[in-house]
């Protein structure tokens, strides 16, 4: 089949084709909205913590530097140094940056849900294609990355100046105010600043998420031609499937065709339905049934019996039961043992019975 363009992709994407490409690890996924996730919890973290995380790490720092000056520095000793010096500040960091990381994963989750992909962990030597490379550098995709990242670098500068020449007034005064007023005072610019990045990175991330998925929604969008074949691989060709049904139906009909020369009579509907009885009274406890249809198989049971001289009997009530009821070779119940015991009597009766 010739190779498609994106021109003729005009069907939306299957469930089917959904999940190939999620087997392969391909989901609309933004990183943008993992780091803006992380730098808001990491902000968070600070503003609401920041005071007893900073007292926590001043007396860290001097009980390491008073337990240090006690111990001598020694290979049998570093132990001890490990456990004074950076123990404590990983117990301090990792609560932290787990937190950080866990939000990171939460929101990468809600974008894809579980995935687990093996097959996008493969060795594929087609991504070292240096054509499929130098159109990946130069399509829609790169270009709307390159275009993202300038714009956020730039709109981030331009948050970081205006938000500074603001406070340029107060910068120029900072010599008047002691320690803790400048710590203060550079406390709540930095946090202004931030938070106003953040705002912009969260706009900014959603804008990025929404043309990902637009992007691997066209990416995944079918050509007629692939649906029909889709349809054909998961029910099977038509053509094939309704040749195979129409030889499975020949069989069928041939073998109840086969088995009706057995019979001794034929109740019918007597269009639609057709059964054919055999009864040996030397052999059998009651009649079964060797053939039976309905419809067109009907019609045909009917020819055949009327040509071999077998009698048909219309019985529209006993012939539907019979059908419904009484499968092939299959001796009929009991509750009906009188009904065909009448036709039989009169088959018998006007003696056209054939054995």
């Amino acid at each position: 089949m010739a190779e498609t363009n994106d021109q003729e992709k005009t069907e939306e994407p299957t469930p089917k084709r959904y999940e190939e490409f999620r087997e392969r690890g391909q989901v609309a996924k933004s990183q943008e909205l993992s780091l803006v996730a992380t730098f808001l919890t990491a902000l968070g973290l600070f503003q609401f913590s920041g005071a007893g995380m900073f007292s926590q790490l001043q007396e860290f720092l001097a009980s390491s530097f008073r337990q240090c000056a006690t111990i001598e520095i020694s290979a049998s000793n570093l132990g001890s140094l490990y456990a004074l010096t950076i123990y404590p500040y990983f117990k301090f960091f990792i609560p932290f940056f787990s937190i950080m990381l866990l939000a990171g994963i939460g929101v990468n989750l809600v974008q894809t849900g579980l995935l687990f992909s093996p097959k996008a962990m493969k060795f594929d030597l087609s991504r070292l294609d240096p054509i499929q490379g130098f159109k990946r550098m130069f399509s829609l995709t790169s270009l709307f990355e390159l275009v993202k990242n300038l714009f956020k670098v730039a709109v981030i500068f331009a948050i970081v100046f205006y938000s500074v020449r603001g406070e340029l007034d107060q910068i120029i005064s900072l010599c008047q105010l002691d320690l803790l007023g400048i710590m203060d005072f550079s406390n709540r610019v930095l946090f202004t600043i931030c938070y106003r990045i953040a705002a912009y990175l969260v706009i900014l991330s959603l804008v990025d998420y929404l043309y990902k998925r637009w992007d691997m929604n066209k990416m995944m969008k079918m050509t007629k031609q692939e649906v029909k074949d889709e349809r054909k691989n998961m029910h099977g060709d038509p053509k094939v499937k309704g040749e195979f049904i129409k030889k499975r139906h020949q069989i069928a009909t041939s073998r109840i065709m086969q088995a009706v020369p057995r019979a001794d009579v034929v109740v019918t509907n007597p269009t639609h339905f057709a059964v054919a009885l055999e009864y040996d009274r030397t052999k059998m406890q009651a009649p079964r049934v060797v053939a039976k249809g309905k419809d067109n198989i009907a019609l045909s049971i009917r020819e055949l019996a009327q040509s071999l001289s077998i009698p048909v009997v219309e019985n529209p009530p006993l012939a539907r039961v019979l059908y419904a009821s009484v499968k092939i070779g299959q001796q009929i119940p009991e509750r009906l043992y009188a009904a065909v015991a009448e036709i039989l009597a009169y088959v018998y009766k006007q003696g056209r019975r054939r054995k």
